[in-house]
């Protein structure tokens, strides 16, 4: 069977590049956290499939996220990987499980990648067409489980929460050793309460103002005919 490397050296020959390519898996890669010289792509949606290590349920995932950095130096060149794991939702302390992928997927997946890599080292224009999708026709069923998907808690995810470190929330789940799963929950929308404006007694102050504007004119009458009768 062969490695993602086989499929990556086979793709760069196929691009007719001469230097040398390596590919390595690497699990403490972070979104946006790019060393100098060095590039990031993300493929999001890939089609993957997961296998809880406790309770064996086996389910499949549309949206499992896989980050790359890729640098170029000296006629050489290096991609470290990272698939962003996912979570049993039936086990109440499940532990994170890589994905498996099929052998179009990583196919895809590689095809859109060497495309970076000729876009960001050798200056070839890559349309937003030319990268495939990822996603080949499978039934997946359930919504994307954000809280317990590891690239949504790590801010991968396009429509998931900003980024945070995993270990700073409170656990769901043990870490394991590599992949994410994403079914959804929905969040319950909490009611707001909007404070009236405070321009709503606006009548009860005009009122005020016409009754002490009154009696000031009464009394200035009151005084006024006083005065006089009194001469």
């Amino acid at each position: 069977m062969r490695t993602w490397q086989d499929i990556f050296a086979e793709k760069i020959a196929d691009a007719h590049l001469t230097e040398p390519w390596m590919l390595q898996e690497d699990d403490t890669l972070q979104v946006h956290v790019l060393e100098p010289g060095w590039k990031e792509f993300v493929q999001r949606c890939a089609l993957g499939r997961f296998r809880c290590s406790q309770c064996l349920q086996e389910w499949s995932s549309a949206k499992v996220h896989i980050l790359f950095h890729m640098c170029r130096f000296q006629g050489q060149g290096m991609v470290r990987m990272r698939a962003f794991r996912q979570a049993c939702r039936r086990c109440p302390d499940p532990q994170l499980e890589e994905a498996e992928f099929n052998h179009e997927t990583v196919e895809r997946l590689l095809h859109n990648l060497v495309l970076k890599i000729l876009q960001y080292f050798y200056h070839v224009s890559v349309q937003p067409s030319d990268l495939l999708e990822v996603v080949v026709d499978a039934p997946v069923a359930g919504p994307h489980n954000s809280d317990r998907c590891e690239g949504c808690q790590l801010g991968v995810c396009s429509k998931s929460r900003p980024a945070q470190a995993w270990d700073d929330r409170k656990p769901l789940m043990t870490r394991a050793h590599h992949t994410p799963k994403c079914q959804g929950r929905r969040s319950h929308a909490t009611p707001t309460h909007h404070p009236l404006p405070s321009n709503c007694n606006f009548p009860w102050k005009c009122w005020c103002c016409i009754g002490i504007t009154l009696l000031c004119v009464l009394a200035v009458l009151l005084f006024v005919l006083l005065y006089f009768t009194g001469k």
